[in-house]
């Protein structure tokens, strides 16, 4: 429990320094991006020269099953770290629901990953009071995922493509169906495309011939 609480707090105080550090490296610019995939005027997202691998981890949904985001591959993917909290994760959740309703669908996911002590029931009840009935409940029951990712506050944001790799993140909470940024998610929906279905079905095969990924 202690260790716990001092992570909630590295993870609240080093996020503000965190974003300081991503505009710096927004102006000064990261690599090449067009006009159509740089992230709009206003968004300090930070976009990655080039995808990279995530490093391995697991969570589980509300009913305990274990999924990684192997489960979504295909699909682009917005992978937000939060917490029930977090006073900013909760003013963002309503705009992730909305954009889960508008973009959701067989190439598209909002993955909101929650690092709550209190488990499923009090995540579960947290969406349903604020209606957030598009996203379903996913959780980090060992609290290890914000140190695997190098999370440093929350809410943080990973865009994750097709083949499930990093395109970029963002720390902080963000108006996810601004009108701008559904255009840009739009256009990276089309620009990164699905990843075809002999590909997601030869790497599953490489998957179960891997050794399992275990907990720590």
């Amino acid at each position: 429990m202690a260790r716990s609480k001092r992570t909630r707090r590295s993870l609240v105080i080093l996020g503000a320094a965190l974003l300081l550090g991503l505009g710096a490296l927004l102006v000064g610019g990261i690599g090449p991006a067009t006009a159509k995939t740089a992230p709009p005027p206003g968004l300090n997202f930070l976009l990655l020269p080039r995808p990279r691998p995530l490093p391995a981890f697991s969570f589980t949904d509300a009913e305990g099953h274990r999924l990684s985001l192997a489960d979504f591959r295909g699909k682009l993917v917005l992978l937000n770290i939060w917490a029930t909290w977090c006073p900013s994760c909760r003013e963002e959740i309503g705009s992730l629901d909305r954009l889960q309703r508008k973009l959701g669908g067989p190439n598209f996911q909002v993955v909101a990953l929650a690092v709550d002590e209190g488990g499923a029931l009090i995540v579960e009840s947290f969406l349903s009071k604020v209606r957030a009935h598009a996203l379903k409940v996913y959780l980090d029951p060992t609290f290890t995922v914000p140190d695997r990712l190098d999370v440093f506050g929350l809410p943080t944001s990973f865009l994750v493509n097709a083949k499930g790799e990093e395109i970029g993140r963002i720390t902080g909470a963000t108006d996810w169906d601004r009108p701008a940024i559904l255009d840009w998610l739009r256009h990276l929906l089309h620009s990164t495309g699905r990843v075809p279905q002999e590909t997601i079905l030869r790497e599953a095969g490489r998957m179960k011939r891997a050794r399992p990924l275990s907990l720590p």
